[in-house]
């Protein structure tokens, strides 16, 4: 009688461990997915000041003969939007920094994009996470 009480208790405890074990398997799982998710933001990020930055040396010309510099750098910005919203990251005029000083042949273009992220599990660790990718190219 003893030993059947005994395998009862056994498949309880076997459930509660199952349960613990499945929290933490879970928590892993949904972390990795965090982290692949900054992974793709952090490229993103870069491939969209990559982008703004060739848009600013490629078009140079044009920009300073009609236009002034500001409307410049605000194009450029809407390069990197551009391209930041056709993979679904959401940044705003204000993340981003463009500057190619005089923009004559050999000057170099810089834009910078800073992004705040606060994403799940992540966040409620290490708190909110800024990104900053900057890209840099010489006017030709």
């Amino acid at each position: 009688m003893a030993n059947r009480i005994q395998k009862v208790n056994n498949k309880g405890q076997a459930l509660v461990e199952f349960a613990f074990s499945i929290i933490v398997l879970m928590i892993f799982v949904f972390g990795i997915f965090e982290v692949g998710r900054l992974f793709h933001m952090k490229i993103v990020l870069a491939n969209s000041a990559r982008e703004a930055v060739r848009f600013l040396i490629r078009h140079t010309d044009d920009f300073f003969l009609p236009i002034s510099p500001l409307v410049a750098y605000d194009l450029t910005k809407k390069a990197a939007l551009d391209e930041a919203n056709n993979y679904g990251i959401n940044i705003t005029t204000a993340d981003i920094v463009a500057d190619c000083g005089g923009c004559e042949v050999g000057d170099r273009a810089i834009v910078t994009i800073t992004m705040e992220i606060d994403i799940g599990i992540v966040s409620n660790l290490f708190g909110i996470i800024t990104m900053e990718e900057t890209a840099i190219m010489r006017v030709p």
